[in-house]
């Protein structure tokens, strides 16, 4: 136990208690586990590289708007205008015993960040938030708890960067975006080519509030993403924007499920991929409309491209709706080669096969990229994007 964990208030440490006694009992998800599918971790150990005394060795906050609350969540839970926020929303969407990772996170982590959007505050800049393993082999467990209050409004950015040692990533956000509140994150990863993640993201949505994902996967050998949204407000909107390309034997998970408990809300999912080598890439999504939930819409949409023959991309959108009385619902996925007449005529163009490849990728992947918010982010990641393609295996 560390000297952070042992002057932790007593629910806190309870809740810790909890999670390892869930690493003492259960193992880690296997193919039997429905969002496990496709992602074999079971060779994974969490514990073979080094941890990282605190999560701050790694994780920095590159800017952040005037009047911001961004604390540490230790910091917060001792503070007696915080402590009942952070108690009632820290473990309540995602359970110390839900399962191993997660245990391993919820037992691991050692400060985490907490952040607070004012009620009525429009912030004009994003907080920026750098995760840095550049400099060492280690194994970290970031946690973020998010209680965006009515009215408010902030862009979040989390960016990240790893050398090509192994290095080990178990992220938890919880987010509570409250009535009319608005909420942006991107996650922007550059791994090295032996980092692992699992990032794990649930959230609560109020009254008209507004939860905006986008996902940029370049790095990595395992990339495991999973985002569980509940509109449980009326009006509630959720959009989930996803990129992924991938190139020798890396590999991209994404789930996302989509809870619709309230009239009007509407969610969008539209995850997209460009896969060379022998990656792969796999979209599990569910989106589910109750009864309760007349009036709703939702979309979802997996588009993959393969790149050379041994990629490989499988796609399992559903729907499950338990009402009559939708505005709209659906959902599509695709899996398929190159646009062989499209590389034909910029060929004939006089373009070289890599070149003319960079332009339909880059065409493919631009409704979500020009999504982005940060221009310079977009920027960025389209020439990332580029460099990556120049050197792919298409054989």
């Amino acid at each position: 136990m560390t000297a952070t964990q042992s002057t932790s208030p007593a629910w806190l440490t309870e809740y810790r208690a909890l999670a390892q006694q869930t690493l003492d009992e259960k193992a880690l998800p296997t193919s039997t586990d429905r969002p496990w599918k496709y992602t074999d971790v079971s060779a994974l150990d969490i514990y073979s590289l080094k941890q990282l005394e605190t999560e701050d060795q790694a994780i920095r906050i590159v800017s952040c708007p005037e009047d911001l609350v961004v604390r540490g969540l230790i910091d917060s839970a001792h503070d007696p205008e915080l402590e009942q926020k952070i108690q009632a929303n820290l473990g309540h969407l995602i359970p110390a015993d839900e399962d191993y990772l997660l245990a391993a996170n919820s037992a691991e982590w050692t400060n985490g960040f907490f952040i607070n959007p004012k009620q009525g505050v429009q912030y004009t800049e994003p907080l920026s938030i750098e995760i840095d393993l550049s400099k060492r082999s280690a194994t970290i467990f970031p946690r973020i708890l998010i209680v965006a209050e009515a009215n408010s409004e902030l862009d979040i950015i989390i960016s990240s960067t790893s050398i090509e040692e192994e290095a080990l990533v178990i992220a938890a956000l919880e987010l509570q975006v409250n009535n009319s509140a608005r909420l942006a994150i991107t996650f922007a990863n550059n791994w090295g080519f032996n980092t692992k993640e699992f990032t794990t993201l649930r959230a609560e949505l109020a009254d008209n509030a507004s939860l905006n994902i986008s996902t940029i996967c370049i790095g990595g050998a395992i990339v495991k993403h999973r985002y569980d949204i509940h509109l449980n407000g009326k009006g509630a909107d959720s959009r989930v924007k996803g990129v992924a390309v991938g190139d020798k034997t890396q590999h991209f998970d994404f789930m996302t499920v989509q809870e619709h408990n309230a009239p009007n809300s509407s969610s969008d999912v539209e995850i997209k991929t460009a896969l060379a080598g022998e990656s792969r890439a796999v979209y599990y999504g569910i989106t589910r409309v109750s009864e309760e939930a007349k009036g709703s819409q939702a979309n979802q949409e997996n588009r993959n491209m393969l790149l050379a023959p041994k990629a490989k991309a499988d796609s399992d959108p559903v729907l499950e709706i338990l009402t009559n009385d939708v505005s709209r619902c659906g959902h599509g996925a695709t899996v398929g080669p190159v646009d062989a007449e499209g590389m034909f005529y910029l060929m004939s163009r006089g373009l070289n096969k890599r070149a003319a490849l960079r332009i339909l990728v880059g065409g493919f992947l631009s409704p979500i990229v020009d999504y982005l918010k940060d221009a310079k982010l977009a920027d960025t990641v389209r020439a990332t994007v580029n460099d990556k393609l120049q050197n792919a295996s298409l054989d």
